[in-house]
């Protein structure tokens, strides 16, 4: 097909017309030339993409497991410090009943110490319904205020 020596028809014409001159088998083969080249010139540029994209995703790959690997150390140091925490705050905060407790009133007469902006009482209000203070704070504000004035009706 590719070597028929026919298919040039004339060979004395130009090299303009040469390929015109070709037959369509010659000119078939030729494309499927050009096209094989092309073919294999592409899938080595994929080929070597893929091989940078492989190691760069095995570099990521390593990062991820050695994350993963120190996670359960990260997540016990994070939870013991978790732990921690809240027993250690739980020290020095009182709860409104705890608070009362310490003072020796009831806590519904605490709470009307809270609410009365004369008795500047240190503590801190989350929400309208919860109310935490110090015993630091509180001692010092009983070293202040000698006397609790409030009406308890």
């Amino acid at each position: 097909m590719c070597n028929n020596e026919d298919n040039i028809k004339n060979p004395t014409t130009s090299d303009k017309n040469k390929f015109n001159n070709l037959n369509k088998d010659t000119k078939y083969c030729i494309a499927i030339v050009i096209f094989s080249l092309s073919l294999l010139i592409s899938s080595l540029i994929i080929s070597t993409s893929i091989k940078k994209l492989q190691y760069s995703l095995n570099n990521d790959m390593n990062v991820i497991s050695n994350n993963i690997s120190n996670l359960p150390y990260s997540l016990n140091t994070s939870s013991s410090n978790l732990v921690k925490k809240p027993t250690h705050i739980s020290q020095h905060t009182l709860s409104i009943q705890d608070a009362a407790t310490y003072l020796g009133i009831a806590s519904d007469e605490l709470w009307k110490v809270v609410n009365d902006p004369e008795s500047k009482i240190p503590h801190f209000q989350v929400g309208k319904s919860r109310c935490f203070f110090t015993k630091e704070g509180l001692d010092k504000w009983l070293e202040g205020s000698y006397t609790l004035n409030f009406d308890t009706k």
